[in-house]
């Protein structure tokens, strides 16, 4: 049949769908088998049933997912009445078998062997659930070999799924020849489509919709005042259709240009103050910016394009009466800093700035999770780039320091807020890119930039540069450690001496807490387990403790020793500064074990901070017992003996007596400090308090809040230790087994190498009162011993004048001096 109907159309094209009808081979009624071809035609009333039923399942697209609409034949029919072509899709339970095919040429081995009947002489019944004008527009594409998609007039998208691949072919075919009879006669107009599209008219196409989509003749109108709603009406209708029609309508938006074309129209309607115009445009924008498409979106980060299209989206007539002021904001308020690189960096920086902008400002006022997704994974690329070039491109970097190094102050602070804004930039791209950039800024000196920032008395300089060294210390802290110990190697002025003079001077509160987290992170060497790098952090702490310490903690020396019972307030700076060192004093006796030991034991540093004790500051008290908790917990005896030589338990009952009936933040820490000394059973701090201070406990004890503690130490005033009765002999050869065994050095499982110092350090720590315990024992077991051997001398006299006794073996004397 097909054949026949390309002869006939191409021999003349003037005539009338109809007469693509040849006659029929089997009349109305006549229900009798018959011998059929594929292309075999049955007519049924005014129906013509073009080709043998295929079986298909028919899907309509509802919300975002495609639903099952049932299971039938589908055939292409020809309605004479209306003199029209149909697609046609009968259920299966109603189609009926009218004969045996008879084309032994057929090419596809499995073709159905029956003619199945898909018309009957009315198709308005519930026996179909498809028929469907064929549309004289080419929406219809093959997906996947055997499925047919395309959208009817009312915006429905459906699909046919066939069984096999010749029934496809077949329908596919059908589509093709109606089509192609259209475009014959002139009843559409195709000069608006692309050379490279291919639809089914054309002869080449393969059918391949996925290699070589079809697009629909999308056209709109050049803009005007008055057809403005008319192309808004436009747009969302073919946007509200499947991916394909959007796709084509963006595609055919950005090839011909159109937003350009509406920008003399927007300025137009905004000078003639015509809201209506500017509403319809604000429309035409979003439905544009909500298909999601991103290459419309980088189209728009073109200077002479996006400030007309966020100008268009400032009018919304969800906002009738306002105007949202985009354009002000990014023309005179936000600021993005370049350098004068070459061109094609300079113009992505800026259109990553404007891409930043619509993602997190523009386009929050109908953001859906769809188009944050794009927008988030664009900025991502856009940034990428940006630091990937600053990576590779030494030239970039030497820019900056040349700037730094002679140009002017307006040009210096523009490169130090440049590379802050780069340091931003980086912490949003993945963690290797980001760690690289760090590093490759520290290897090529770029913390000079950093030293002259802090340096500066510009507060956004200054802090500019703060930010920049905090980002770079919280992903690589340890090239900025070399980078000191290059600049000792070089005898040029230590990075790390800077930053804390700068710690002391500077007035900035906010800058001094992050001045003191940078200090912290530079002393902070416990996670370089590498033996090459722990021989460099060795080499680092000894310079440290030797040159930069003492001047780090100067200002708590500074402190007056004996103050009065409360001193006046400090200078908030001076407080601050006060409570920072504090925190850094705590950090490096946790960390830093006997460096920081030895250096609390030989400075000042202890007795001085005592006096923020008497601060009527709370924080500077909470600091200084913070300090005294720390060192009491290194459970260090040097340390313990230190705290009682500066007078430290004598200054904190003190504090407690004071505060306790207040019940407040400082009592408590207070009490914790004296919680220590009991949990953890240090028997000489205790005994020095019993010693000492009996009277300031007893009256602690008398107050509630304090009473568990101090009532402990007061009635437990000393451990007894266990006797053992000299009655039994039995009773004295366990106790020296046992004594043996406890007094035994322990030996480790594996024998490491610093055992022996491990060992030492355990022998200079040996708790006095122990020993005194261990003496004590010892001399009353050779009392013991002494009354045992004077009782066996009895004895042995006995045996000279009383011939009657028995006879009592002499014992043997062991190596202590016991008998056995």
């Amino acid at each position: 049949m097909q054949q026949a109907l390309q002869r006939d159309h191409v021999d003349d094209a003037s005539e009338p769908l109809r007469d693509f009808a040849p006659p029929t081979e089997q009349g109305e009624g006549s229900d009798a088998p018959t011998q059929l071809l594929f292309s075999s035609t049955v007519t049924r009333g005014n129906f013509h049933q073009c080709g043998s039923g295929r079986r298909v399942k028919l899907y309509a697209l509802k919300g975002q997912a495609w639903m099952d609409c049932g299971t039938g034949y589908c055939a292409g029919v020809y309605n004479e009445e209306k003199d029209e072509a149909l697609l046609v899709v009968r259920k299966e339970e109603f189609c009926e078998s009218i004969g045996d095919v008879a084309d032994a040429a057929a090419p596809v081995l499995d073709a159905p062997q029956s003619y199945m009947l898909v018309v009957r002489a009315s198709l308005d019944t519930d026996d179909f659930i498809l028929c469907s004008p064929v549309a004289e527009e080419d929406v219809y594409q093959r997906q996947q070999d055997t499925l047919v998609v395309w959208t009817e007039p009312d915006g429905t998208d459906l699909a046919l799924s066939f069984q096999e691949l010749e029934g496809c072919n077949e329908v596919w075919e059908f589509l093709s020849e109606v089509q192609h009879h259209f475009l014959l006669n002139g009843e559409v107009s195709f000069s608006a489509w692309s050379d490279k599209s291919k639809s089914a008219l054309d002869p080449e196409f393969s059918g391949e919709l996925d290699d070589a989509p079809s697009r629909a003749p999308f056209a709109l109108p050049l803009p005007e005042l008055d057809n403005l709603g008319y192309i808004d009406a436009a747009l969302r209708d073919a946007c509200m259709h499947s991916v394909l029609t959007r796709e084509k309508a963006i595609e055919w938006v950005l090839s011909t240009d159109y937003i350009r074309k509406l920008i003399p129209k927007f300025d137009a309607a905004e000078h003639g103050e015509d809201l209506a115009a500017l509403h319809r445009l604000y429309n035409i924008m979003r439905t544009l910016v909500t298909v999601n498409d991103n290459v419309l979106v980088e189209y728009l980060l073109q200077e002479d394009v996006f400030f007309a299209a966020i100008g268009m989206l400032e009018y919304s007539p969800a906002l009738p009466t306002m105007k949202i002021g985009f354009r002000e904001f990014m023309q005179h308020t936000v600021q993005h800093h370049v350098v004068d690189f070459d061109a094609t960096m300079e113009t992505k920086i800026a259109e990553t700035y404007r891409l930043v902008y619509l993602k997190d400002v523009v386009f929050a006022q109908f953001m859906d999770d769809a188009l944050l997704s794009m927008m988030g994974s664009l900025v991502y690329f856009y940034q990428s780039d940006i630091v990937t070039h600053c990576v590779t491109n030494p030239r970039c970097l030497e820019q900056l320091l040349e700037i730094v190094a002679n140009s002017d102050a307006a040009q210096k602070r523009e490169a130090v807020q440049f590379l802050q804004q780069l340091c931003a930039m980086a912490k949003q791209v993945q963690l290797a890119g980001r760690v690289n950039l760090f590093r490759t800024l520290v290897e090529r000196d770029v913390l000079r930039i950093v030293e002259y920032a802090l340096a500066q008395s510009d507060r956004t300089v200054r802090n500019a540069g703060a930010y920049m060294l905090s980002v770079i210390l919280e992903y690589d802290a340890g090239c900025v450690r070399q980078y000191v110990q290059r600049q000792l190697d070089s005898s040029e002025r230590p990075f790390l001496t800077m930053l804390v003079d700068l710690l002391h001077a500077t007035p900035d509160l906010g800058l001094k807490g992050q001045l003191a987290e940078m200090v912290k992170s530079l002393l902070d060497v416990t996670q370089e387990q590498h033996e090459k790098k722990s021989a460099e952090s060795e080499r680092y702490l000894t310079w440290v403790y030797e040159a930069c310490i003492e001047s780090l903690f100067t200002p708590l020396k500074t402190l007056p020793l004996g103050a009065p019972a409360r001193v006046e307030r400090h200078a908030v700076p001076d407080a601050m500064l006060y409570t920072l060192l504090c925190d850094l004093l705590c950090f490096i006796v946790q960390q830093h074990s006997f460096r920081s030991q030895f250096y609390v034991l030989t400075s000042d540093v202890l007795k001085h901070s005592l006096t923020l004790l008497q601060a009527r500051e709370k924080t500077l008290r909470l600091a200084a017992v913070r300090v005294l908790c720390v060192c009491l917990a290194s459970n260090n005896q040097f340390t313990h003996r230190h705290l009682v030589a500066i007078g430290a338990l004598a200054e904190m009952l003190r504090v407690l007596e004071l505060e306790a009936p207040r019940d407040n933040l400082v009592s408590s820490a207070v009490l914790g400090f004296f919680e220590l000394i009991r949990r953890n059973d240090m028997q000489k701090l205790a005994s020095e308090l019993r010693a000492s201070h009996r009277s300031a406990m007893e009256r602690l004890a008398s107050i509630p809040a304090s009473r568990a503690c101090f009532s402990h130490f007061l009635l437990h005033e000393g451990v007894q230790p266990e006797q053992t009765s000299p009655e039994s002999l039995d009773g004295l050869q366990a106790g020296d087994e046992e004594n043996y065994f406890a007094s035994e050095e322990a030996t480790p499982l594996v024998p490491y190498s610093d055992d022996d110092e491990e060992e030492e350090g355990k022998e200079e720590e040996i708790d006095t009162e122990t020993l005194d315990l261990s003496l004590e024992k010892m001399r009353r077991r050779k009392c013991a011993s002494a009354d045992e051997d004077d009782g066996i001398a009895r004895l042995a006299k006995r045996k000279h004048t009383s011939r009657d006794a028995p006879m009592i073996p002499e014992l043997p004397i062991s190596a202590n001096g016991q008998r056995g």
